[in-house]
């Protein structure tokens, strides 16, 4: 395994989050998302590297609850002045990120809530046929 050397940002400039509130204009709902910032960071690359574990988490509570609640797309979180929002098409691929994420991590039952919310998805689409 390759390591990567990452720009960490000093003990006074770490990764502030705090809630926001959002509209999401397609959906017609309103959200309080986390927003991350960007401090101390040299790139996006090298934010996601070392928050990776916040994000995938975020990023799958966020598709499970648009599955569940049938929302064509979901806001998951705002990354300084960038809101990162997922379409029901990106559903699947962005699952799969997660679990092979969770999975190399050990984090199993993450994985066995992702292959349950898979197979909830694809009823709902079977459903819809």
């Amino acid at each position: 395994m390759a390591f990567r050397e990452v720009s960490r940002p000093n003990k006074q400039e770490i990764m502030i989050m705090k809630w926001e509130e959002y509209h999401d204009d397609t959906t017609n709902m309103d959200y309080e998302l986390p927003h991350f910032t960007m401090n101390g960071y040299n790139s996006q690359e090298d934010f996601y590297y070392e928050n990776n574990l916040s994000v995938f988490n975020t990023i799958f509570s966020c598709i499970e609850y648009a599955i569940i609640n049938k929302l064509p797309q979901v806001p998951c979180f705002i990354l300084d002045d960038f809101t990162m929002t997922i379409t029901n098409q990106l559903y699947a691929e962005k699952l799969e990120e997660c679990r092979v994420y969770f999975e190399r991590n050990e984090m199993y039952e993450k994985c066995a809530q992702i292959i349950k919310l898979k197979d909830i998805e694809f009823e709902l689409h079977a459903n819809e046929l």
